[in-house]
């Protein structure tokens, strides 16, 4: 997974906690079910850097650079349901 994003005043690339966040979040969940040992060290890592984040995960991703933009372009919603998870009924299949 890509976790990175592009700065608007001169286009060059700039990181992204919430897509390590995000990314993270996706892989903690894989990880639950007993393929840790199978991932790469850069996605075990993001599993954890969501796991230590998660006490602070409404906040810090709210002060990202990300939310501020989609916050003043009116996308308050948006970045409030960030970081929920299990709130769908939708469910992604992986075949292994």
């Amino acid at each position: 997974m890509a976790a990175g994003g592009w700065w608007q005043a001169d286009d060059s690339p700039r990181p992204s906690l919430e897509d390590h966040l995000g990314a993270g979040a996706v892989l903690s969940g894989v990880a639950d079910r007993g393929i840790r040992e199978a991932m790469s060290p850069v996605a075990s890592t993001a599993a954890d850097l969501v796991e230590a984040a998660r006490p602070r995960l409404t906040p810090a991703l709210a002060e990202c650079v990300r939310a501020r933009e989609l916050e003043a372009m009116g996308f308050h919603s948006d970045v409030e349901a960030a970081p929920s998870s299990d709130v769908s009924w939708v469910k992604l299949r992986f075949d292994v």
